[in-house]
């Protein structure tokens, strides 16, 4: 665990020094090791305190695949929306998690008027 960490570390602080074989190592290692890069990240790096908060993952994860399959994305597997959801938001899920829960929902009309009804639209 401790040699993952390590090439996470040097993933995400030398990135721009690395020459292209080392990034193309780098990139192997972080999807080999997709749960355990969230977990470092999360949890070694500030950008764990810079998560955005989810007060309903469940929420979440069934307006994600909705937008993912509106944009088409229906042959590329979900797990790639996961793990950047996971980076993004805090953690209440693991990747296995996220990717069960998206497949098993069903996305139902009602679900996106609840999610309307309880959106404020305004600027930003």
């Amino acid at each position: 665990m401790l040699w993952r960490q390590e090439i996470f570390r040097l993933a995400l602080s030398g990135w721009t020094q690395a020459n292209k074989n080392y990034r193309h190592f780098f990139k192997s290692m972080i999807v080999a090791y997709r749960q355990q890069f969230i977990d470092y990240y999360h949890a070694q790096t500030v950008m764990g305190e810079l998560a955005f908060p989810v007060g309903e993952p469940d929420t979440m994860i069934l307006f994600s695949k909705l937008w993912y399959e509106y944009e088409g994305y229906k042959g590329a597997p979900f797990r790639q929306l996961a793990f950047n959801l996971s980076l993004s938001f805090e953690q209440h899920y693991s990747l296995k998690s996220i990717c069960t829960l998206s497949s098993a929902q069903m996305i139902d009309p009602g679900d996106l008027l609840d999610i309307y009804a309880r959106a404020r639209i305004g600027n930003c």
